[in-house]
This record gives structure tokens, C-alpha cells and sequence, in this order.
């Protein structure tokens, strides 16, 4: 697995490790070390993984899977996460030339963790048939990366699962869900369009469950599944929910879409303004009857529980 001790890998690992998976964590080079071990072993590999070679990977016998995570993302606030050719390197060349070390080393599986916005908001419903139109550099590298894979699969043994989730939420999360808890918590009314629509979110519980779903499922082919939880949640509705569980009003003042919009551009979040304006509901049908997975059925409620684990755990 890649990206073990990141936000998703740091939840996943002891899952696999408790169904009786042998974990075997490859860092990058500038990784090695950091953060707690859910197996004992480690490969340490480059700091760049376009740059990884099949002796990185030699003394160690042929993975049953490979689970990659890793990824250079502008959440996490680092310079190069803004350059195209960066975000390029690291999510799509890296990824095929870690497909093409594990494929010559025996891999049976490569489990990629894409994302849902490769897919553009839309009024509608959307699914694994809908457009791919990403809106952001991440996004693109994330799309081109599944188009090298799909390609390397067709001529492979190596089964590939590609599996774009929906933001993800869950302890030491950040994102959408990280920023509208943020504002919740504040004491100030806030401003937000008159019209939101419906998004689909991801528990990162239920994200680690499909991926140790997929790596059971049948067939040789190369499938690609989007990952939500049940129900959309309106950003709105999420942000009052959460202060009226406070005890507080919910202070939502409605604006104009074309103000918040004008604003939302001067200040160079544009793309952020449409992401959240517009819907994103994502259709999980595909997974589920494919593997049998279930997705969290109340994201409401799952964010909710969270929370007050979070301020339980806190207060110990």
C-alpha cells in the first residue's frame, strides 16, 4: 500500500490488517519512518515514484495487491501542488510506472484511488457513463492518470479497480467537510447562496470498507466504481445541522448566487463557488452490486457521530 500514512491510508491499514491482510507499506524515500506501523514491514522506495524501479521491489515476493493512495494534492497545502507539471509527474506518471514495477513483479490487483471530480458538476445524478470534464489541475492529473492505467490494463494480467470517491470526510479529515464544520463552530452568521445543491460525500470508514471490498471481487477486466455514501447532503442543511445540535440557532443568511459568485471570483475561488453552487450527486449503484459494499446510509448523521466521538476523545 501507498499512502499509509495519510488521511485515508492511516484508517485503512489497521482495517486490512484486522481482516487478515499482511500489510506492506511503500514510502517514499522522504517518508520512511514517519508515522505509527499497522505491519512491521516497509519498502522504501523514491521520493519522485515515477522514478521507481523494479528493485525497489525485488527482495520482496509478489503482492496478492497493491493499493495505491498516495498522491500530490492542493489540500495539503504544499508550493507544488499548484504546478500542473507536478501534480502531472506525481499522479499520473507515478502511478503508471508503480503499475509497471508491481505488473512485472507478479501483482495480481492494482487498486488506483482516482477521484470523483474527474466527473463536473451536474443537475444530475452522475455515474461511472458520465462525462469526464475534471475542473481543476488535481482533477486532471487524477483523469489522465486513469487513462495511462486503462491503457497498460488492456495488454495486462494485472487486474485494475479504479475507484473515484467522493470528498472524503472522517477523523483528521480536511476539505469541504473540514470547512464547513469550521464555520459552523463560528459565532457569526453566515452568508451562503440562496440555492446550493445537493453533494455527495464519502465517510472514510466506508471508503476503507469498498476498498477491502474490491479486493475481492471477481473478474479480470479493468472496472471503475464511484464511492459515495447513500443520500446527498446540501452544504446548508449539513451547516445547520450541526449548530442546531449545539443549541444555536442556525444563522444562515441567503445571498444572491451573482454576489457570492462576483466575490467568490475577485478572490480567485471561482471553482470552488461553482463546486459548491452547483450538485454533485454521485450514484453508487455500480459498486454495490459488484461487491456487495454498503455505503454509509446517513451522511448527516455519520458527520454528526464524528463529532461528538472527536469531542469525547478530546475530553479524555
Amino acid at each position: 500500500m501507498t499512502g499509509a500514512s495519510g488521511f485515508v491510508g492511516r484508517h485503512l491499514a489497521p482495517r486490512l490488517v484486522s481482516s487478515g491482510h499482511d500489510v506492506t507499506k511503500l514510502k517514499r524515500g522522504t517518508d520512511a519512518g514517519q508515522g505509527a506501523e499497522a505491519s512491521p514491514e516497509v519498502i522504501t522506495g523514491p521520493s519522485d515514484f515515477a522514478a521507481l524501479r523494479p528493485d525497489h521491489v525485488a527482495d520482496h515476493p509478489p503482492f496478492d495487491a497493491v493499493i495505491h493512495l498516495a498522491a500530490l494534492n492542493p489540500d495539503r497545502g504544499r508550493g507544488e501542488t499548484s504546478n500542473d507539471h507536478a501534480l502531472i509527474r506525481a499522479n499520473r506518471d507515478g502511478s503508471l510506472a508503480l503499475f509497471r514495477v508491481v505488473e512485472a513483479h507478479g501483482a495480481r490487483h492494482f487498486v488506483f484511488l482516482s477521484t470523483a471530480n474527474v466527473h463536473a458538476p451536474s443537475d444530475r445524478p452522475i455515474d461511472e457513463a458520465s462525462p469526464i470534464a475534471p475542473l481543476d489541475a488535481y482533477a486532471r492529473s487524477k483523469a489522465m492518470a486513469e487513462t495511462a492505467l486503462l491503457a497498460a490494463a488492456k495488454t495486462s494480467r494485472t487486474r485494475l479497480t479504479i475507484l473515484r470517491p467522493a470528498p472524503v470526510y472522517g477523523e483528521g479529515g480536511r476539505g469541504m467537510i473540514a470547512l464547513l464544520k469550521r464555520l459552523a463552530a463560528s459565532p457569526w452568521p453566515l452568508p451562503l447562496p440562496a440555492t446550493l445543491g445537493e453533494r455527495s460525500f464519502v465517510s472514510v470508514e466506508a471508503l476503507s470498507s469498498a476498498i477491502i471490498a474490491c479486493l475481492d471481487r471477481d473478474g479480470m477486466g479493468a472496472e471503475t466504481y464511484l464511492v459515495a455514501d447513500a443520500e446527498p447532503v446540501t452544504p446548508a442543511a449539513l451547516t445547520a445541522r450541526l449548530r442546531t445540535t449545539r443549541g444555536r440557532a442556525p444563522g444562515l443568511i441567503p445571498l444572491p448566487n451573482a454576489i457570492l459568485r462576483a466575490a467568490a471570483g475577485v478572490a480567485g475561488k471561482g471553482q470552488s463557488f461553482q463546486r459548491l453552487s452547483q450538485g454533485f450527486r454521485i450514484d453508487p449503484r455500480k459498486l454495490r452490486h459488484a461487491t456487495g459494499w454498503s455505503p454509509e446510509p446517513d451522511t448527516l448523521a455519520a458527520i454528526l457521530r464524528q463529532s461528538a466521538d472527536t469531542g469525547r476523545t478530546r475530553q479524555r
